[in-house]
């Protein structure tokens, strides 16, 4: 679960829950959120976003990986 912070751009409603005022944080399922950050309803707390981008392991694409350098012989 996130933390979540309501915008001014919420109503009465947000997350299925009554609005207790902008600036409130609310911990909330990804699920929980979608609707409220795509309305820009919700935002995710700062503190809590800088966290997430730095504990996202950045994966490689296995096309730039170093290829291998196992030889194989050719049969004669």
């Amino acid at each position: 679960m996130k933390t979540y912070v309501i915008t001014d751009k919420a109503g009465r409603f947000v997350a299925g829950q009554r609005n207790p005022g902008v600036g409130t944080t609310l911990r909330l399922t990804e699920k929980a959120a979608e609707a409220g950050l795509r309305e820009g309803a919700l935002v995710v707390r700062k503190d809590e976003a800088d966290a997430t981008s730095a504990e996202a392991p950045q994966k490689q694409d296995a096309s730039k990986q170093p290829a291998s350098k196992t030889q194989t012989k050719k049969a004669d």
